[in-house]
This record gives structure tokens, C-alpha cells and sequence, in this order.
């Protein structure tokens, strides 16, 4: 059974920059994985601000296009991330988050 964390109230608008933060310093020790954390963040966001949250990553995504995997795991984190992993295609890992959302 994994652990949920519940986000706090200002993480609701908080857009991108929320969900970013949502993956803080200990969000591998309560998840097994990326997808499964968005899952938890995305669980009681209406619909409206899923859109909104799949528009603002899809621009993301594209305004880094030609980027390094590291480059980008640098904007994640200039976003709010925490922790995100190291050696993993940042670019394929949030492309993948696009598709929970």
C-alpha cells in the first residue's frame, strides 16, 4: 500500500509550479515511481485544472526542446522540484507525466 501525501491548499492553483513541487525530497520514499506520484497529485484536481496543467507542461515540453536531459531536470527543479532522478531521461520521464495527467 503506498503512503499518500495530500497536497496543501496553495498547491491547488499553484499550476505547474505545483506539481513540480509536489516531487519535494522525500516523495521516493512514500512512491515507487514518477507516474505513481502524479497520480496521487492529480487525484483531486478537477478537470479544468488538469487541462490547464497538461497545457502548461506541453509548453514546457516544447520550449525545451533540443535540451539536454540534464538541462531539463534543471528547469524541473528551477520549478519546485526537489528531487527528481538523476540518469533518467528527464524529457521521457515528463513526457510520460503528460500522458497521467
Amino acid at each position: 500500500m503506498v503512503a499518500q501525501m495530500k497536497p496543501k491548499d496553495d498547491d491547488v492553483d499553484a499550476g505547474l509550479e505545483g506539481l513540480a513541487s509536489w516531487f519535494h525530497q522525500d516523495w521516493k520514499l512514500i512512491y515507487p515511481d514518477i507516474p505513481t506520484a502524479a497520480r496521487d497529485y492529480l487525484q483531486g484536481r478537477s478537470a479544468t485544472e488538469r487541462e490547464s496543467l497538461r497545457r502548461e507542461l506541453k509548453m514546457f515540453l516544447e520550449a525545451k526542446t533540443g535540451r539536454s536531459s540534464e538541462q531539463i531536470r534543471s528547469a524541473w527543479i528551477a520549478l519546485g522540484a526537489q528531487s527528481w532522478p538523476r540518469g533518467e531521461d528527464a524529457s521521457a520521464a515528463l513526457v510520460l507525466l503528460l500522458a497521467e495527467i
